[in-house]
């Protein structure tokens, strides 16, 4: 559901930005002669984008001149833009007071009312406009905007209906009109609307990027892809197209493609946090950790007070196996965020691959400390103590813990099934190895103990037939098919 109202806000923006400029003023009086200094003077500092001047020049030539609904109009719009909401409101009724019928003023009040979010009084502002100028597309546009704002869809969709009875080949208000089908989940009846907006000549990029999130959202992938790749020949310098075409990529596995849409992003925007992180996430899953490494070392510039970045980074060291940069990255977000608790955790799993045992209990120790319901450290210290034949009873404590906060996984079935095979309880430990495989049954080392139980209970067949199993799901881990065929080789 979220995603949906993301998709549907997204093309609703679009739609605002391509189609949305603000109504002409049709100035329908010039100020006077001696009002006419100021005005221009007005002009000149609004184009120095200094609004608050302009405003003191358009009061001094309302001075001059106040009987004209023309200034008073133009202050309005001035107020508009520099939010000062009441003051516009203010200028625009009383340049309707002077002249009911005056559009610029009721644009403005228009305007207002939108921006206030009073979307029926907005409504029927646009509405009156529409029967002074029937022939004004852009007015049937902004109104259309404004039922949709409303959820009043259905009048929206006849609004511009009615704006292409009098232009049948506006492209603009045939996109606007596949937008509203789009919020209508009338994904058929947007497509078509698109498609004809494109064959009217409207060469939006937004128009194919929009075409491309309706075929994306109706599971069309192939044409999805095909007009994000037009969007971006149209613009190749926003990112938007960029970024869904990569997540499509994604998707479909294909890592490389999506990593050089990640890339060109990456050019148009070279310190955006969000693309340098999604290229190096992509790169991490193609098992590219060098590159991936370079991609998280750049955020970490950019981002030196984001103790997830280092989190980020130290597992990826880890992977390359360089398990003294994987500590420094880990120590580093922690002297950010001491109480970080993946950081606590995941430094165990640094000091258990350098053999720093009493360091890795302590640190698993701090994380259970930190979080008491966590099922992966109360695992990873139960297992490493049975494994090692230690602590039993408390390894047999953590795990029955984590057994607690989560029956049905797999993996602590196992350990508790391995501090049982510890302690000599063999038909236990086979009852929890069986559980475990219920859910992982693909996992060597379970295998392997599943075989070392059944020798332990005097089943050599079925000791066998667990080992072969194992050497079947064998994934190169150090010594482990030399170790589970000389257990095979023992039992001639």
């Amino acid at each position: 559901m979220k995603t949906t109202v993301k998709i549907l806000a997204l093309i609703l923006s679009i739609f605002l930005i391509e189609a949305c400029s603000l109504p002409e003023k049709n100035v329908v009086s010039q100020p006077t002669t001696n009002a006419y200094y100021y005005y221009i003077r007005a002009v000149e500092a609004e184009k120095r984008n200094d609004l608050k001047g302009a405003v003191e020049y358009l009061k001094n030539a309302l001075k001059e001149d106040p009987g004209s609904i023309y200034l008073r109009t133009e202050i309005g719009y001035l107020f508009l833009k520099t939010d000062k909401i009441e003051n516009a409101a203010k200028m625009a009724q009383e340049a309707i007071n002077k002249n009911p019928e005056y559009v610029p003023a009721l644009s403005l009040l228009g305007q207002i009312y939108n921006s206030q979010s009073k979307f029926r009084k907005a409504a029927d502002i646009y509405e009156k406009i529409i029967k002074l100028d029937h022939k004004k597309i852009n007015t049937y546009v902004q109104l259309a905007h404004i039922y949709a704002k409303d959820k009043r869809y259905n009048k929206a969709v006849k609004v511009l209906k009615d704006a292409l009875k009098i232009e049948p080949g506006n492209a603009v208000v045939k996109f606007y009109l596949g937008g509203i089908y789009v919020q209508m989940n009338k994904y058929e009846e947007a497509v078509r609307k698109f498609e004809s907006a494109i064959e009217s000549g409207l060469p939006y990029e937004s128009l194919y990027l929009s075409l491309g999130i309706v075929y994306e959202k109706v599971g069309n992938i192939e044409k999805a892809i095909k007009n994000y790749k037009k969007a971006i020949l149209l613009n190749p310098h926003n990112p938007s197209s960029r970024k869904r075409l990569a997540m499509l990529y994604i998707n479909q596995d294909s890592l490389e493609k999506a990593a050089e849409q990640f890339r060109e992003m990456g050019k148009i925007e070279p310190d955006n946090v969000g693309i340098i992180y999604s290229l190096g996430k992509t790169l991490t899953e193609m098992g590219k950790y060098g590159e991936a490494i370079e991609q998280f070392r750049l955020l970490i510039k950019l981002s030196p007070q984001n103790p997830d970045i280092y989190l980020h980074t130290a597992f990826l060291y880890s992977q390359n196996s360089d398990y003294v940069n994987a500590e420094t990255m880990f120590k580093k977000g922690l002297s950010i965020v001491p109480e970080h608790i993946e950081l606590n955790f995941r430094l165990a799993g640094v000091y258990e691959k350098t053999e720093r045992y009493d360091e890795m209990y302590a640190q698993l120790k701090k994380t259970i400390k930190l979080d008491p319901n966590h099922i992966d450290a109360l695992n990873y210290l139960g297992y490493t103590y049975a494994d090692k034949g230690i602590n039993l009873d408390e390894a047999l404590k953590l795990i029955e813990r984590a057994i607690e906060l989560d029956p049905d996984r797999g993996y602590v079935r196992h350990s508790l099934g391995w501090v049982y095979f510890k302690q000599s309880r063999y038909n236990n430990a086979l009852r929890e190895i069986k559980k475990a495989i219920e859910t992982i049954s693909d996992d060597p080392i379970i295998f392997e103990h599943l075989g070392d139980i059944y020798l332990k209970l005097g089943d050599k067949a079925n000791a066998r037939r667990a080992w072969e199993d194992a050497l079947g799901f064998h994934k190169k881990e150090n010594g482990l098919k030399e170790r589970i065929e000389k257990k095979i080789q023992n039992l001639k």
